[in-house]
């Protein structure tokens, strides 16, 4: 029997502050709210291991089987944190809950009312920001697939040698362009037998974005997770 239920709730988040390593090999930084108000976050354990904090923002994803979806594989691949824009993004629902599997109900959730800005600020504070645009300038854009290819006898380097936020656009219009810019690479699945061996894109002639995105969003994030 239920005595009393409260709608699911996020936190309002500003940005995410610098990492510093602890005595122990955990990383620690703060998640500011306001001026005056931080929640302290130390870098979840993935395989044994301390590793940099991964956070992952949702860019007015408003499909709820989507959200859940996403939800329930970062919860399961210990991402640290799920930011999410407070406006045109699907609510926090029974349907949501349903999908994420109770992910949602147990999880540190966080909205921001400019996710740009979120991006930018967190960047000065030495975060480094992947995003999933097609459409981004070739210069910054990277083939998984091709990295994975040449993995094995190039030393093709890690993608998370620092805190990462990687994110993911909306089902339909992708991510938009002020968030596109904050972002300092973008991250693609296709192949591109161009590229080279860190799998920076040379040409464009294979762009189709035809993943749904919380499929996308599992992909990725256990590549950032297992490196």
């Amino acid at each position: 029997m239920v005595l009393a239920a409260s709608p699911r709730e996020a936190t309002q988040l500003g940005h995410l502050g610098a990492v510093e390593a602890d005595v122990d090999g955990a990383h620690s930084y703060n998640a500011v709210i306001t001026k005056r108000e931080s929640l302290q976050m130390t870098s979840s354990t993935r395989g044994g291991t301390r590793l940099f904090p991964i956070w992952l923002a949702l860019d007015q994803v408003i499909d709820p089987q989507n959200l859940g979806a996403i939800l329930r594989t970062a919860h399961f691949l210990h991402i640290d944190g799920v930011v999410l824009t407070e406006h045109e993004t699907a609510p926090f629902s029974s349907t949501v809950s349903k999908a994420s599997a109770g992910a949602m109900e147990v999880m540190d959730l966080f909205v921001t009312s400019s996710l740009p800005k979120f991006l930018e600020e967190s960047a000065q504070n030495g975060w480094h920001i992947y995003g999933t645009d097609i459409h981004s300038p070739r210069t910054i854009l990277i083939s998984e697939y091709l990295r994975e290819k040449h993995r094995q006898s190039d030393g093709v380097p890690a993608l998370v040698s620092s805190p990462t936020i990687i994110v993911l656009g909306s089902e339909g219009k992708g991510m938009r362009v002020a968030v596109s810019k904050a972002c300092h690479n973008h991250l693609l699945l296709g192949d591109d037998d161009d590229s080279d061996a860190q799998g920076n894109v040379a040409r464009e002639a294979y762009r189709v974005d035809s993943l749904n995105v919380s499929v996308a969003a599992g992909i990725l994030l256990h590549t950032l997770v297992t490196g």
